[in-house]
């Protein structure tokens, strides 16, 4: 370890070191994901894929099938990836069933025309992540889309830690950025979705954000404001709500400081600049989503006209409160949830941060929080209440995740900024040692069972999967589960390197502010 941080023991904390260093742990955790999930495993990968496809071919959009506000479109794509909506079809939806059911992708590179319900989706993630499949028609094209689809992601996922890192003054912010990244986020940049890029994106832009509301409103670096303007234009661009969550994250943001302060900050020329950039790229989007029906999507079932509108509330609420759990960790299609204590300990330690922020946070602090809560709650209802008759209830977790993964990084940035009122800086860094530990321990029982599932399904054997199993992802799962397990222990001992910078850092000051004194050179 000491071999491979030898910067840390330089006392060299540049900002390219300790970015590549967390960018390339977060990177491979995203690939062993990956190489975790059966290919077209993840939830509409077939359909994302085909999207992809062709829009790196030059077709953004496809032919039209059906009416004018039709989620569908025909699109021409080598035979390879246009055969592949059909893959998972034996194991996607029944997580007692493993993955080696699904026969292998096949085809040639002839022009096919293939039909994808994602087809009005924004093209940026398309583009970019559909460019490896111009390389050929194999299995190693499509690990490639999903390991760009992980770098992509991974590049925000780092940002946002070394954001934290580098410019917050408190080290209980890596632990809110940590929390935001669940385990559910991991999966989603180990494949084709871009669900993945759209929360990365998000949690570099709460941290960021927060960051500056709180700690930079007088003075907001150039290089920190930057970093705000290219998460927030990314998350934007990437899905049909993301213009709208940035919205809401923008309104909180401003809510997390006085008036008196966010018209300081909103004084700042760089800020100034950042704003416009961000609302031109969102009017660019917002163009996209109503011009080519993005917001329309595709189910297979619908609520009837005859039940009550009380009914469809209770009904959209009670599934509001599920998504928390999905939040952390679902995988797979559906149906593939992480064991129940992992759970219990994610939440468990959200559930602190939220109530230690209530308790030292100020005015401001607990308005903003209480209202991103309350969001989190009330826009799924909402939305996928007035969508039922159309769509049905198709809300997920992973919709609501680029809100949900703001409350652990405001939490964490309110109580750092007050923790004095009851704690010490030892307490706060122990308590963050031991939770780190813990966030760790459920990526790995919450990888495991991921594992599991697909080689011998839900009901399956609990260990020998690793030895005999029905599926065999690349590498094997014993050697996988290994992998996972290093870099886990090599990000802990990361953040280890983080926080003793920290508390060496604050030790320094405190000794020179007491010197000082001493000397009579500062008032009491």
């Amino acid at each position: 370890m000491r071999k491979i941080f030898g910067w840390y023991h330089k006392k060299d904390f540049s900002p390219l070191r300790v970015f590549t260093s967390v960018f390339i742990i977060v990177w491979l955790l995203s690939i062993a994901w990956s190489l975790a999930t059966p290919l077209f495993g993840g939830p509409d990968e077939p359909a994302q894929v085909i999207k992809a496809a062709a829009v790196a071919r030059g077709e953004f959009t496809g032919k039209l099938v059906g009416k004018s506000n039709s989620p569908f479109g025909q699109v021409l794509i080598p035979e390879y990836y246009a055969t592949t909506r059909n893959i998972p079809a034996c194991f996607h939806r029944d997580p007692k069933q493993p993955a080696s059911c699904a026969p292998l992708p096949y085809g040639s590179k002839t022009p096919t025309y293939a039909f994808t319900y994602v087809d009005r989706y924004p093209p940026l993630y398309y583009f970019l992540v559909g460019l490896p499949s111009l390389l050929g028609d194999h299995r190693l094209e499509l690990y490639l889309m999903r390991f760009l689809s992980g770098f992509l992601a991974s590049l925000f996922i780092a940002t946002a830690v070394v954001t934290a890192v580098r410019y917050s003054r408190f080290p209980l912010v890596i632990l809110g950025v940590i929390l935001g990244a669940t385990p559910l986020l991991m999966f989603l940049t180990g494949v084709v979705n871009p669900a993945g890029l759209e929360a990365a994106a998000a949690l570099s832009t709460w941290t960021s954000g927060i960051i500056i509301v709180k700690e930079y409103f007088s003075n907001p670096p150039k290089s920190l404001v930057l970093i705000l303007a290219v998460s927030s234009i990314t998350f934007e661009m990437v899905r049909g709500l993301s213009p709208f969550w940035l919205f809401l994250t923008g309104i909180i943001l401003f809510l997390a400081n006085s008036y008196h302060q966010m018209l300081q900050l909103l004084k700042s020329r760089h800020v100034q600049i950042a704003i416009g950039s961000i609302f031109i790229f969102a009017v660019v989007a917002v163009a996209w989503i109503f011009k080519y029906h993005t917001l329309n999507l595709y189910s297979r079932s619908k609520v009837s006209y005859t039940v009550k509108e009380g009914t469809i509330l209770e009904i959209a609420f009670g599934r509001s409160m599920q998504f928390i759990h999905q939040i952390v960790g679902i995988f797979g299609w559906s149906g593939t949830d992480s064991p129940f204590a992992s759970y219990f300990i994610y939440i468990g330690l959200i559930s602190i941060l939220v109530i230690l922020a209530f308790i030292l946070g100020e005015k401001n602090d607990i308005y903003a929080l209480s209202v991103l809560i309350f969001a989190l709650l009330a826009v799924p209802t909402i939305l996928s209440a007035s969508q039922v008759h159309k769509i049905g209830f198709v809300w997920s977790g992973r919709d609501s995740l680029p809100l949900a993964l703001g409350i652990p990084v405001m939490a964490a940035e309110t109580i750092a900024m007050n923790y004095k009122k009851l704690f010490t800086a030892e307490q706060i860094g122990k308590f963050l040692g031991f939770s780190v530990l813990l966030v760790a321990l459920v990526r790995f029982v919450s990888y495991t069972e991921s594992l599991r599932r697909n080689a011998v399904g839900t009901m399956g054997p609990d260990f020998d999967f690793l030895f005999h199993a029905s599926f065999n992802p690349p590498l094997g799962n014993l050697a996988l589960l290994l992998f996972e397990f290093v870099l886990l222990i090599t990000f802990i001992y990361l953040i280890h390197i983080f926080i003793t910078h920290y508390i060496t850092k604050n030790n320094c000051m405190n000794k020179q502010l007491t010197t000082e004194k001493a000397q009579g050179r500062v008032r009491g």
